[in-house]
């Protein structure tokens, strides 16, 4: 994990792990990160992406890939009607395009 910020999202992780099993349902998911103000349109972008191996929750790299996704889509505005930067960063859903491949590295 190289991400600087890797300390914080370890704490936000525990915070969302409600049931503390290590891993962030959807349920979980819906709950800590409508907390950022994004629209729910840009909050299930970043579960697709960050959730890329489709296993149904978020484990702690997966966490923290859509911790780096919310904070990039909360950098761009995704959610003040700059949609084309915004789709420009995280490239087609579903796929690691853009910023969002770099962004989501787990070395």
């Amino acid at each position: 994990m190289t991400s600087a910020n890797a300390v914080h999202y370890d704490r936000w992780f525990q915070t969302a792990d409600s049931d503390r099993d290590g891993r962030v349902t959807g349920g979980d998911a819906v709950a800590f990160f409508g907390r950022s103000g994004l629209p729910r349109e840009t909050l299930a972008t970043v579960w697709e992406l960050a959730n890329d191996r489709r296993l149904g929750y978020l484990d702690r790299l997966a966490f923290h890939k859509a911790m780096d996704l919310i904070s990039l889509a909360q950098s761009v505005g995704a959610d003040s009607g700059d949609a084309a930067e915004y789709q420009q960063c995280l490239g087609p859903a579903g796929t690691a395009g853009g910023e969002a491949g770099r962004l989501g590295r787990t070395g």
